[in-house]
């Protein structure tokens, strides 16, 4: 087994925001000669700092027909008390794809992924599990060694989300590829692009760099990761990957240290961090399909900038309309320096630093029109 250790873990405290920090020493794994790097575009330390009780936190709340949102933290004793209020309706959950809305403001339990879709993406999920199990594991389990990961794994996702999924792989099959002389990683994806493509014949199938993208004819995208989990003393495994690209190299990935972070600070805010971030992904793909801005930078930021605002039920201290869109803008600009140059943020839980260059420009853009 690839085995790792970690010193030091990372305290969710539900009532006060969170800083994110770095996360400490870097260590080698030990098992090859190829750098290592971050799975979010940057050089990162294999080790995982997550911490991990053992909790699932589902982080749905009730559902309520009328919402406020709120901060919990009273000004000091030398400053003017601040009363707020605002109600928002339950919208209807979509049944089709994405519609541009008159008002873009955030709505509780809104841009959700229709049931269909799901089922859909569930029983396509189980078929690629199968397939990797039977050439691989010589089993015929539909969900053993595969994991949702990215939006739809850390519940962010919506309807236009590409469906990124960890295939977990045998340990023996990292000596194979981390063997090969030139770039084994790149024949380990085409070797998982091979064993897809039994499965899906007609399905426009094939590598990319890190993963192997399978895009179906109704425009449902699945990138599937192929990866080696690696034991850890303290929080959770994490996973080694490949990348293809400029000569191969193994990277090192938390996904489910940064589910169980959001998750805890969702179920904390009732459910407002996810919302969130679904808002901020439809007006990207809405308003702003021109421009890039990656899943795990919407979701590290919201987590850093939600502080202690919650969705509550009607009737108690709150906002007035677009305060809390106004509190995400004025984070971005003292924390991005209006956008005028990237700074780094770093994932939830798992503490790897995300690369926010390509896409401080369109958080900028989509923040903005939120306060409109």
């Amino acid at each position: 087994m690839i085995h790792a250790s970690s010193t030091s873990t990372v305290v969710i405290d539900s009532h006060q925001p969170v800083s994110l920090e770095t996360a400490g020493s870097a260590k080698d794994a030990g098992r090859s000669n190829n750098r290592l790097s971050g799975c979010h575009g940057v050089p990162y330390p294999l080790m995982d700092k997550g911490p991990h009780d053992g909790r699932v936190v589902d982080g749905t709340p009730l559902a309520f027909r009328y919402f406020t949102m709120i901060r919990p933290p009273p000004p000091p004793p030398d400053e003017p008390l601040v009363r707020h209020h605002h109600n928002t309706h339950l919208r209807n959950r979509p049944t089709t794809k994405l519609s541009i809305h008159r008002n873009m403001s955030i709505t509780k339990n809104n841009n959700a992924i229709p049931l269909d879709i799901r089922q859909l993406i569930s029983q396509r999920y189980k078929r690629i599990t199968k397939a990797v199990n039977q050439a691989f594991w010589e089993s015929d389990s539909d969900t053993k060694h595969s994991l949702y990961v990215g939006s739809y794994g850390r519940g962010t996702a919506v309807s236009t989300s590409d469906l990124d999924i960890l295939i977990s792989l045998p340990e023996g099959q990292f000596d194979r590829f981390d063997g090969y002389k030139g770039n084994g990683q790149s024949k380990l994806i085409q070797c998982l692009k091979d064993t897809i493509q039994t499965t899906y014949p007609h399905t426009d199938i094939h590598g990319d760099g890190q993963v192997v993208v399978a895009s179906f004819s109704d425009r449902i995208r699945f990138e599937l990761l192929p990866a080696f989990e690696q034991v850890s003393t303290q929080g959770y495994n994490t996973f080694l990957y490949p990348d293809s690209n400029l000569g191969g190299a193994w990277k090192a990935t938390n996904p489910k240290a940064e589910q169980y972070a959001l998750k805890t600070r969702n179920h904390s805010s009732n459910g407002l961090l996810f919302d969130t971030c679904k808002q901020i992904r439809t007006i990207r793909d809405e308003r702003f399909t021109s421009y890039h801005l990656s899943g795990i930078v919407i979701d590290s930021f919201v987590y850093y900038a939600i502080e202690g605002w919650r969705w509550t039920t009607g009737g108690t201290a709150s906002s007035n309309p677009g305060d809390y869109e106004k509190h995400l803008l004025e984070v971005f600009n003292k924390k991005f320096a209006s956008g005028l140059f990237p700074i780094a943020l770093f994932a939830p839980g798992s503490k790897q630093i995300v690369d926010t260059t390509k896409s401080v420009d369109c958080l900028k853009k989509v923040l903005t029109y939120m306060t409109k």
